[in-house]
């Protein structure tokens, strides 16, 4: 019951967490038709009924700029953000954005603001589901 019925069904081997290997990830890349000042990136999700949340991982995102910020690598010349689970599907948007320093006052007191591994948004202020369609949108 999601969306166009057209899906992509992604299959992660039991077991599986490494973001290396031949069958360890999933990416796409959009390119827009011309420069924009916001964008917005919405689709479904379907997890198993029996998928197992424990390890935590990650979703699509945007991300934009000159540079990559990816992998820890951090710029105040782009940004990425992607949606994430943790343990018992506590959900999250994990980022690279631009340091504190051009951030509105007290945007670290309300969020996770990691130097080093990222900035976690809104983490488990809301949980995906198993076995049931959602939307996200960022």
């Amino acid at each position: 019951n999601g969306g166009s019925n057209l899906v992509l069904k992604v299959f992660y081997e039991k077991g599986s967490y490494s973001h290396h290997g031949p069958n360890s990830k999933v990416q796409f890349f959009a390119t827009p038709t011309k420069p924009r000042v916001a964008m917005t990136l919405s689709y479904d999700v379907r997890f198993d009924p029996n998928f197992d949340f424990r390890i935590g991982g990650k979703l699509p995102g945007l991300y934009g700029g000159l540079v990559n910020c990816s992998g820890g690598r951090h710029s105040d010349d782009c940004f990425s953000t992607r949606f994430m689970w943790r343990d018992n599907g506590d959900g999250e948007v994990y980022g690279y954005v631009p340091d504190q320093s051009h951030q509105l006052p007290g945007f670290c007191t309300r969020n996770i603001c990691d130097p080093v591994k990222g900035f976690s948004f809104g983490r488990g202020s809301w949980r995906f589901q198993r076995g049931v369609w959602q939307t996200i949108a960022e």
